[in-house]
């Protein structure tokens, strides 16, 4: 049995000018032309998880599956801002998911129709999941948690020593 994290589909919630208006929990949609996107894209957001997710060991003894959903704001300047976990699966799952955000790169913001760059509210869902595929590329086991938590301990480090 080989354990996962299937890579997620980023959606937005919605974008405007004054804040959000958000649609209800089921409609996604965007009032921007320019929707907020992570650098490199698609592609680099999936390699970005794909390095500070681990499935937590404890999930794996109790064989907990399941998604956990992160709701958080692109702000006008790309930054990451406000993630909240608007869904969550077990206290384990939901902070290594919530982790993320601390090391995630600036995006390039929502733009509307005149060019301004505006915030913009996303949800993005973490599938974490056991496959009997072997070679199903949605799926990692490389890092373990213990080695991820070494790895984001160093580039706190880091991070201090450049302020």
């Amino acid at each position: 049995m080989k354990l996962g994290f299937i890579v997620p589909i980023l959606l937005i919630i919605s974008a405007s000018k004054n804040g959000f208006t958000q649609a209800n929990d089921k409609v996604i949609g965007c009032e921007v032309p320019k929707v907020a996107e992570f650098p490199g894209g698609n592609v680099a957001l999936q390699t970005f998880l794909h390095e500070f997710i681990c499935y937590p060991e404890t999930g794996s003894k109790d064989s907990i599956q399941g998604k956990v959903f992160i709701e958080f704001t692109i702000d006008s300047i790309g930054n990451v801002v406000k993630p909240k976990i608007k869904r969550g699966l077990r206290p384990d799952f939901d902070s290594i998911c919530l982790s993320v955000f601390e090391f995630m790169p600036r995006w390039i913001p929502s733009e509307d129709s005149n060019g301004k760059k505006v915030d913009a509210k996303f949800i993005l869902p973490f599938n974490f999941r056991f496959s009997q595929k072997d070679d199903n590329p949605d799926f990692f086991t490389e890092i373990s948690c213990t080695e991820l938590e070494l790895k984001k301990r160093k580039l706190r480090d880091e991070k201090k020593k450049r302020e």
